[in-house]
């Protein structure tokens, strides 16, 4: 079963039109970009990405735990992930705050 199948599995009242979920692959794309970026050469040794960079990939290890946690139907656990996200998501934009208002 896939994350769509098994969300379709639950009685819920509000659900955004399937369309919505399309905005995943910009995302997706953008952390690709962004990950090419922060690898070449130039950007070794910026401050900002040095600061910020594990923090960003702990947030895509939590991305990809929330789905297979979801596809194994382990739903209490998705919710460490959404929290792990949501406190990475947080030090990362005040990292960044930090570093550009110390600029």
């Amino acid at each position: 079963m896939n994350t769509g199948l098994i969300s379709d599995r639950f009685q819920v009242y509000f659900v955004p039109a399937g369309y919505v979920f399309t905005v995943w692959g910009l995302i997706y794309i953008g952390l690709i970009a962004f990950a090419i970026f922060q690898a070449l050469p130039a950007q070794w040794e910026n401050p900002h990405l040095r600061a910020t960079g594990w923090w960003i990939s702990l947030g895509g290890l939590a991305n990809r735990a929330w789905f297979f946690l979801w596809d194994y139907e382990q739903f209490s656990l998705t919710l460490i992930a959404m929290l792990v996200l949501l406190g990475r998501l947080i030090i990362t934009y005040l990292l960044s705050w930090l570093l550009v208002s110390s600029v």
